[in-house]
């Protein structure tokens, strides 16, 4: 079976109409079916869409949810992407996903849902720590999870941090963050509208992007179909343009 690329940005090809962060009711905290998606998406003119639900080492579903999405996406002759979500379940960067899949996923979102530790599913108290310990553990689980190189995305990078401290992430371990990323070419996930950064944040984080030639993926994070395509694509293709133009002047 083929498997289908995602289109993700760059300073010379941002295709915008795409959403690369959808669930759907394979997940109990969404709603809509895959089909419901793929229609909603079309409806909206987006071009390409992934739909990314949560998984689990124990989850059982993800066979049937690969199948219904190649009829689908040939029922539709749409390019839906077949993705996962799969949070990082220890400091070594590894995910939650049970590894029989991996090669059948096409875009694998990695993701920091809680602070992890050395051992598997062992949290931190993040109320506990202070925002420099905290930026210090998202960094260190990210480059983790990046030098594995299994996920093709960073899902939400700085999500976690931003939850809980309006302090700033340190610039230089965003900029290692994006290092790491484009030395692995893997895409880091500079807008999700779930999740959206501090705008000075999200600025530089395409910036750097941009400057490093990371790759950049944008989704809604949508958990119904209605919400599929809420992006601000203006204003990601403004601030992509502004990031290109401030690389060729200082080149």
């Amino acid at each position: 079976m083929t498997k289908l690329k995602p289109h993700f940005l760059s300073a010379n090809d941002h295709e915008m109409l795409v959403d690369y962060h959808v669930h759907s009711n394979y997940n109990d905290d969404a709603q809509g079916t895959v089909e419901e998606c793929i229609q909603a998406s079309l409806a909206k003119g987006l071009t390409s869409i992934a739909i990314t639900n949560h998984v689990w080492k124990t989850t059982k579903w993800i066979a049937n949810f690969i199948n219904e999405a190649r009829y689908l996406r040939t029922k539709y002759k749409c390019n839906l992407l077949i993705g996962s979500e799969a949070k990082i379940i220890n400091m070594n960067g590894e995910v939650d996903i049970p590894s029989q899949y991996l090669e059948d996923i096409e875009l694998l979102m990695g993701a920091l849902h809680h602070l992890p530790t050395n051992d598997d599913y062992v949290w931190l108290r993040s109320e506990s720590l202070s925002s420099s310990k905290v930026a210090e553990v998202v960094r260190d689980a990210t480059l983790n999870l990046i030098s594995r190189n299994e996920v093709n995305v960073v899902a939400h990078p700085l999500a976690l941090y931003y939850q809980k401290h309006a302090t700033s992430f340190p610039v230089e371990f965003l900029e290692d963050i994006v290092k790491a990323a484009s030395m692995e070419k893997i895409a880091l996930e500079v807008h999700n509208s779930k999740h959206p950064l501090p705008k000075e944040v999200f600025r530089r984080l395409i910036h750097l992007c941009v400057r490093y030639e990371v790759p950049m993926c944008i989704g809604s994070d949508a958990h119904s179909p209605s919400e599929i395509g809420n992006l601000n694509y203006a204003t990601i293709q403004r601030t992509i343009d502004s990031a290109s133009r401030g690389k060729a002047d200082d080149q």
